[in-house]
């Protein structure tokens, strides 16, 4: 995968509302209801170096683990193309929905994201405009955006360049939609 982009300045961050999902009680008043997290939270981490993984790199070849939050990393993208030297978990994302979708680049992954997360990303993001980062699922790197702008949307488009609808459709069944 080469490096996505997030900003508000491209179309990779999709900054779309989202209708908030209400039950009402039998008094006939709306009642919100806190999000389930029925999705794999995506990771944030720093990239510190990106490289193209050698034919045969032992650590792109290893089954994927979950990293240790407080511990650095070495990832890969899910072609085992590329190899991400990563810092600590900067925030974790609880993705609400996620669908595949075809932009002009290509396809990619429109990402909802519950209010804690939404917060947490648009705070990270403020703090580090110009930074590579990544967001890593299930020990791989799914994409490693430089951040371009602060992000305050709850929603984002997780996309690479000529990525094809079976990449996308394979981050989604990731995520476990």
């Amino acid at each position: 995968m080469r490096p996505i982009f997030v900003g508000t300045g491209t179309v990779i961050a999709t900054a779309l509302a989202l209708t908030a999902c209400q039950a009402h009680t039998t008094g006939g008043t709306p009642t919100p209801q806190p999000p389930t997290h029925t999705l794999h939270p995506i990771s944030v981490r720093q990239v510190n170096k990106s490289a193209p993984a050698p034919a045969g790199d032992y650590e792109c070849q290893q089954p994927a683990s979950a990293p240790a939050p407080g511990a650095g990393l070495v990832a890969c993208d899910p072609s085992h193309s590329r190899a991400y030297t990563l810092g600590p978990e900067v925030a974790i994302l609880h993705p609400t929905h996620a669908e595949s979708h075809q932009n002009v680049a290509g396809y990619g992954v429109l990402v909802a994201l519950d209010q804690p997360s939404q917060a947490a990303f648009s705070s990270y993001t403020s703090a580090h405009v110009g930074a590579q980062t990544a967001f890593v699922l299930d020990g791989a790197v799914i994409g490693a955006p430089e951040i371009r702008t602060p992000v305050d949307s709850s929603q984002l488009e997780i996309t690479t360049a000529g990525e094809t609808a079976q990449q996308a459709d394979a981050i989604v069944a990731s995520l476990g939609h």
